[in-house]
């Protein structure tokens, strides 16, 4: 017996030693300074939810999967700000969702966080603790899906459902050990997939540091777009007027 306690006692010794450890995630969006997720309107969004988590596809696959939807524009509006413009379908959800990992789910996966759904002030707010770091690694690149809705069923994707895809790309990856903050303030056009980025409204503007979601509505039409549909006009006015003449 007295052989068998040091064999035991160094069982137990290095069970313990390869427990993995945790760590936490905030997700952030209370004011000006960390910017808000809003709705395709730029106003602010008290329905609906934020998901938290990250992919097993690169940045790079993602933009090459959502470019490759039918429906999917890159628009430069009239206000200089750029929209990455995806309908939120089920099936384009249903495509994304099965290369993600959604953390703040419970277990080893962090607790679960209430502040993640839009209040009636339109912000989101709360940490997930406990995660493990087996299931999110140091070095995982972190993503926020925004949407206006809370249920991801097939009958839920309606024509006002709105999205939106962002990532802080290097600033925001998993840490070894403590906590990662992710905020808007730290997204830049880049990190947008789905939405559109307000950086361009400028400093002063106070969405400066928010993003837009996207619906299933075309659009704005591009300074281009616009500049080529003036001159169409001007064309067929002139040739009219030669005829007329």
């Amino acid at each position: 017996m007295k052989r068998l306690l040091p064999l035991f006692v160094a069982a137990v010794a290095a069970t313990t030693s390869i427990k993995a450890s945790t760590i936490s995630v905030g997700a952030v969006a209370l004011n000006t300074n960390t910017g808000y997720y809003l709705g395709m309107d730029q106003t602010f969004t008290t329905n609906g939810q934020i998901l938290v988590g990250y992919f097993s596809q690169t940045e790079a696959q993602l933009k090459s999967l959502i470019g490759g939807w039918a429906d999917s524009t890159s628009t430069t509006n009239t206000n200089g700000t750029v929209t990455q413009y995806s309908s939120p379908t089920y099936s384009h959800y249903s495509e994304l969702l099965s290369y993600f990992t959604k953390i703040g789910t419970g277990g080893s996966y962090g607790s679960t966080v209430a502040g993640w759904s839009f209040s009636t002030n339109g912000t989101v707010s709360g940490t997930s603790t406990g995660i493990d770091t087996t299931v999110l690694s140091s070095g995982t690149q972190l993503y926020v899906w925004a949407f206006n809705i809370s249920s991801f069923l097939t009958n839920d994707f309606t024509a006002s459902t709105q999205w939106g895809l962002y990532t802080g790309e290097a600033n925001w990856l998993a840490p070894s050990s403590g906590a990662k903050s992710l905020n808007l303030a730290q997204v830049v056009s880049t990190g947008v997939l789905i939405g559109t980025d307000l950086a361009a409204l400028g400093s002063s503007n106070p969405n400066y540091n928010s993003v837009a979601m996207v619906a299933t509505t075309v659009p704005e039409p591009s300074t281009n777009a616009l500049l080529f549909l003036g001159c169409a006009v001007a064309t067929t006015l002139y040739l009219w007027r030669r005829k007329a003449a």
